[in-house]
């Protein structure tokens, strides 16, 4: 799952995961529109930008996608092996992904050519892995929504002077 944003709020997926969705017979044909398969990769060329609106519906859908991965063949999709290989892969996977978009973001601050482009893909990837770990979890893309809506309007110094002075917060000093 990856793509790249233009700057006015407009998604344009272009690539992912070998999950092929539609074509095999799942109820996510949505998705199979903004090629999370590389068998759409053609039908993919042909469809309009995403607005911000629909690119969260995109994250919506492949979080309920991932979810059902859980209990599929580890040999019929990425996310059923990352599933079949435990939290620890998992984890390893979001840790690879996080190291990929700081080097892409070094590059794109260093002004490279293509780094733009290079690090929504890398964040697209890190998003998806990290959306597997919520699901691994037993948490989803909701829980995520729900406690930035609960941040969203206080200051983010306020935020975190509350986080360090409440005892039962797990990230004292972050």
């Amino acid at each position: 799952f990856t793509g790249h944003a233009d700057g006015n709020g407009r998604y344009f997926p272009s690539g992912g995961y070998d999950e092929r969705f539609s074509r095999r017979g799942t109820d996510c044909a949505r998705l199979n529109t903004i090629n999370l398969g590389d068998d759409t990769q053609q039908e993919q060329s042909n469809h309009e930008p995403l607005s911000r609106k629909q690119a969260m519906s995109v994250l919506k859908e492949l979080s309920a996608v991932i979810e059902a991965r859980k209990g599929a063949d580890p040999q019929s999709s990425y996310t059923a092996s990352l599933y079949a290989q435990g939290i620890r892969k998992i984890l390893e996977k979001v840790g690879e992904e996080s190291t990929e978009v700081i080097i892409a973001a070094m590059d794109a601050a260093q002004g490279r050519e293509s780094a733009r482009s290079e690090l929504v893909g890398e964040i697209a990837d890190l998003w998806f892995h990290t959306l597997v770990l919520l699901s691994v979890s037993d948490l989803s893309l909701d829980d995520v929504e729900a406690e930035l809506g609960r941040r969203f309007g206080i200051s983010g110094l306020e935020e975190k002077a509350a986080r360090q002075t409440d005892p039962g917060s797990s990230k004292q000093g972050s």
